[in-house]
């Protein structure tokens, strides 16, 4: 009799209460899963978009820095010549400039600069390189730097400084206040420092705001003078 009640099977109770605690296990299983590659999504997203921020950024760094005078026989003509929130259109050298020597001994300055527009719109950074005379410009080629991008809350993509004439022991730094956009003819002179703010969202989670990369940068124009209150140097 003890050998035959040794040799019984599960009763249905048990069977019952051992499948309930496989299917739980294996649920637990598939939520780790589930959660361990979602997460990995959105880290991929948030690198994406960081990424793409961040090369919009350079791109813009790099060409602001570029900024160079039309002309250097003319400094009265602006290296800048649009300014907003965002958008700013203005001369680029990033080919630099020679120098040579003629017989008189005078060295000229050769530019070859070319008109750029950096804006935002419709959810992209473009950088277009502009024709003709401004205002009337045709765009000859367009580069789409990011995509998915939008303003930061109240934050222009774009703010202007000059300098702030230091007193006494107080250097001569940009100014904390920036200048009133659309820039005047004048401020547009007087540009040494560009902020630049903007967000950029990854293609997959276009409405997260936990998925935004929030990046912003300050950059000096090359001729920015602080020895020259009135705005940047624009001639050789």
């Amino acid at each position: 009799m003890t050998v035959a009640r040794d040799q019984r099977g599960f009763t249905l109770i048990e069977l019952m209460v051992a499948a309930t605690v496989g299917i739980i296990v294996l649920l637990v299983a598939f939520a780790l899963l589930d959660a361990s590659s979602k997460s990995y999504g959105q880290i991929d997203a948030r690198l994406d978009s960081t990424q793409r921020a961040r090369r919009a950024m350079d791109w813009f760094e790099r060409e602001i820095r570029s900024q160079a005078c039309p002309d250097p026989s003319t400094p009265a003509v602006p290296a800048l010549m649009q300014a907003t929130d965002t958008s700013m259109t203005f001369w680029v050298s990033n080919a630099g400039s020679t120098a040579t020597a003629p017989p008189a001994g005078t060295p000229i300055t050769t530019f070859t600069p070319t008109q750029h527009r950096l804006e935002l719109t419709a959810g992209k950074l473009v950088d277009s390189t502009l024709s003709g005379t401004f205002p009337s410009q045709t765009v000859s080629s367009a580069k789409t730097l990011g995509t998915n991008i939008g303003a930061v809350s109240g934050v222009p993509v774009f703010r202007y400084y000059a300098w702030k004439q230091g007193t006494g022991s107080t250097p001569t730094l940009p100014d904390t206040t920036p200048l009133t956009t659309p820039l005047s003819a004048a401020d547009l002179q007087r540009v040494v420092k560009v902020s630049i703010n903007f967000a950029a969202l990854p293609a997959k989670y276009t409405t997260s705001a936990y998925m935004k990369t929030v990046v912003s940068d300050d950059v000096f124009v090359r001729t920015a003078d602080p020895s020259q209150i009135s705005g940047p140097k624009c001639a050789g």
